[in-house]
């Protein structure tokens, strides 16, 4: 990371599955959009050995990245949506969810990143007080790795601000941390996304930004939608919060690949309004 970019409070980045490229020609567009970080995702496509495993991605990534004078911000473990690492009646799934949060993690140190985030939605969702345990559990082994690896750990989950509180608490660890998202929140519950943030802002080490009407998931360019992005910003701005904000809206998918632009002229709009909220 240059010394100018250090100096920086917001640098700004994008979710590898914002858009469908990937390696050397994701970093390029990232780049050509005035962006400076991506976040990398070890998706569903790990269950068969595909994806950033593959040490040829990685090299891609990291090589497409000095290219560029990208960073990236850290791995989600997305693949978490498709197996279960909170499910006390399939051992099987945890043992395999954990065997991928490790090689993540192992990823996230070869790739330079600092941080390795979890998140618990679908298959991993923390439904229940057997899931809560479970997941406080698993995070302390994974705490302890990443430790080992001078990494931090994140969660994000639709859990309220208490709970998700509560889980950094019982933790316990100084390493683990609340990845923010502003609109999950709002869409399950209709929570205000600011005063959420407010509730949660002294656990939160890295932000998703995305936008979306009625039940529209990153359906909408920042700042059309409904969940209060100019507030939130202006939040977070207000705050103490230092580090990357990640757009997470969906370019190539509806209701925002039927707006009539390309994805590229979709995302050049969103970095627009980002600079523009985040000074």
């Amino acid at each position: 990371m240059t010394e100018e970019k250090d100096m920086k409070r917001f640098q700004f980045g994008l979710c590898e599955w914002a858009l469908k490229a990937r390696g050397a020609a994701l970093c390029k567009i990232v780049s050509e959009a005035g962006l400076e970080a991506i976040q990398l995702g070890i998706g569903k496509e790990a269950l068969r050995g595909q994806g950033l495993l593959c040490r040829e991605l990685q090299d891609e990534y990291m090589e497409a990245a000095e290219k560029y004078g990208l960073t990236f911000t850290s791995i989600s473990m997305t693949v978490l949506d498709h197996i279960s690492m909170c499910d006390q009646n399939d051992p099987a799934s945890r043992e395999k969810a954990m065997e991928l949060i490790f090689e993540g993690i192992r990823i996230a140190k070869r790739m330079g990143m600092p941080m390795l985030m979890c998140p618990s939605f679908n298959k991993s969702e923390i439904s229940g007080k057997s899931a809560f345990e479970m997941t406080v559990e698993n995070y302390r082994k994974i705490c302890r790795e990443a430790a080992a690896q001078g990494l931090m750990v994140t969660t994000e989950n639709n859990m309220g601000a208490e709970d998700m509180l509560s889980l950094v608490r019982l933790v316990n660890a100084d390493n683990f941390g609340i990845y923010f998202d502003s609109q999950n929140h709002y869409l399950k519950y209709k929570l205000s996304t600011p005063d959420l943030f407010e509730m949660l802002k002294d656990e939160v080490y890295e932000i998703h930004v995305k936008d979306g009407r009625g039940n529209d998931l990153s359906g909408a360019l920042l700042g059309t939608g409904d969940t209060e992005f100019f507030k939130t910003a202006e939040k977070i701005v207000k705050s103490s919060y230092r580090g990357f904000i990640v757009i997470e809206n969906y370019y190539t998918q509806p209701p925002l690949s039927t707006k009539g632009n390309s994805p590229k002229r979709l995302l050049a709009q969103d970095v627009e309004t980002l600079k523009k909220a985040f000074v």
